[in-house]
């Protein structure tokens, strides 16, 4: 009641699975379909459905309630039963081996879901769980595989634990089914990214060796790519990143409703590498919601930018990571070369400077959008910033608040140029960056107009002599 009269429009509450009662006794099944009632055992699942009930009673077009009925969760930072499997996946040699099959929600589906409830303004009640049952004795020896260590499941186990489920429930915790229809999780948007293995690989390190997660942190990069109407050509930008030599990177894709098969073409690129992941967005909300939706949902520590057309050399991460942590550098860009569309020719390569502040920026945008990189430890809620051409203003921005942009000027990346490119468009752009000099940075028309032409003089430079010098060659 306080949430609603605080003027909150969409309530979330996580509830259980425990509202349909327990486990089914070892060597039984129980699977929930939609049609079966909430019939608690204990005074836990009885207080789930009592909030439930409440909740919908004050349900109405300006409070929507998301209900979450979720089975055992697990994953770095969460509790529960998980972590004694793994205690005893690490010290036991043998483990019974029991028939039994159960639904598990790993902690990042979980985290994804919820993002997807809010982004969709959903409500009513959802099922989110796995895309793969689990078993038991087969999870316990795929927990001590991630330690190297080998356990035999002993079968035949099953009638002497029916017996000594007599005295106590914890047989049938362990052992019991429990499982939710798949039909019922099944959602318009994928929030299942890895696999029952997967997720519990990431598990055991994020639980065993808490530093060595805080390593792959350190050193991941997270790739964000807007996507919209690009089936043709997103597979060879997300190809031109796979072929990268530092390989611990994870691709995030936004696609921005699409009329296309886009995500189409992704999800099957995601099926082939886990470092994939697919983000679709219920409207068409353009590049700015695209980009900071993929940054909200980044576990790399640097964040590095590429659009679907565009390419990367193959070794445009591992030398620019290396720049940045030599120099202890929180923003840096490269220099770039263009490309026809329909042709891998060169036509320029775009030298950068050294370094670059906020008044030599205003001169001169040469930052290329996909060659950046930000290091989030330095610059902490880095975002894309609003206005028309959202990548100069975002620079502006950050380079404004003193921080400064550091330029490796090696040849990194590839921009392709064609005549509908709404970058290509210099007499719109000259237009756009006017107005962005006026109104997002708040300038005088008379130092506007300066700058526009010290812009028009460099985009003459950049784009038509030096075409003409690379092409001649």
């Amino acid at each position: 009641m306080k949430a609603k009269r605080s003027g909150v429009k969409q309530f979330i509450f996580m509830s259980s699975i425990v509202v349909y009662g327990d486990s089914a006794p070892i060597g039984r099944k129980k699977n929930i379909t939609k049609y079966t009632p909430v019939s608690p055992s204990n005074y836990y699942g009885d207080s789930k459905v009592k909030a439930e009930n409440g909740l919908k009673k004050l349900e109405d077009n300006n409070f929507k309630v998301v209900i979450l009925r979720t089975p055992m969760i697990y994953g770095k930072g969460s509790k529960g039963n998980y972590h004694l499997m793994s205690e005893l996946a690490q010290k036991l040699p043998v483990f019974p081996y029991v028939n039994n099959c159960r639904s598990m929600l790993y902690i990042e589906h979980l985290m994804e879901f919820v993002r997807l409830m809010i982004e969709n303004d959903e409500r009513g009640t959802f099922y989110p769980q796995n895309a793969e049952y689990s078993n038991t004795s087969e999870l316990v020896k795929m927990i001590g595989e991630t330690h190297s260590k080998s356990i035999t499941l002993i079968r035949g186990c099953t009638i002497p634990l029916k017996i000594i489920s007599l005295f106590t429930c914890l047989i049938d915790k362990a052992f019991g089914s429990l499982t939710y229809d798949q039909e019922m999780s099944n959602y318009k948007n994928e929030y299942r990214f890895n696999t029952l293995k997967e997720s519990i690989c990431k598990t055991e390190r994020s639980i065993k060796n808490p530093a060595a997660s805080k390593r792959t942190y350190e050193e991941l990069v997270s790739v964000i790519i807007p996507a919209y109407n690009c089936a043709d050509l997103i597979k060879g930008t997300i190809d031109s990143i796979l072929q990268q030599t530092y390989s611990n990177f994870e691709i995030i894709i936004t696609d921005d409703n699409s009329t296309d098969n886009t995500a189409y073409v992704v999800r099957e690129l995601c099926k082939k590498d886990n470092r994939i992941k697919l983000i679709c967005l219920h409207n068409n909300s353009g590049v700015c919601v695209a980009r900071n939706t993929a940054i909200e949902n980044a576990k790399g520590r640097y964040i590095a930018f590429v659009d679907a057309d565009d390419l990367w050399m193959p070794k445009k991460l591992e030398l620019q990571i290396a720049f940045m942590k030599a120099n202890s550098y929180e923003f840096t860009f490269t220099a770039y070369e263009t490309f026809r569309n329909g042709s891998m020719k060169k036509c320029a390569v775009f030298e950068v400077p050294d370094s670059i502040n906020y008044n030599q920026y205003l001169l001169n945008t040469i930052i290329g959008n996909l060659t950046v990189i930000i290091d989030r430890e330095l610059i902490p809620d880095f975002r894309i910033k609003e206005g028309e051409l959202e990548d100069v203003v975002t620079w502006m921005y950050y380079l404004k608040h003193g921080y400064i942009a550091h330029g490796l000027n090696i040849d990194l990346a590839k921009y392709r140029v064609y005549a509908s490119s709404r970058s290509g468009n210099k007499i719109k752009n000259a237009g756009r960056y006017y107005r962005c000099l006026r109104n997002t940075q708040g300038l005088s028309v008379i130092r506007s107009l300066l700058l526009e032409c010290s812009y028009l003089f460099n985009a003459v430079k950049k784009r038509v002599i030096g075409k003409i010098k690379m092409c001649s060659e």
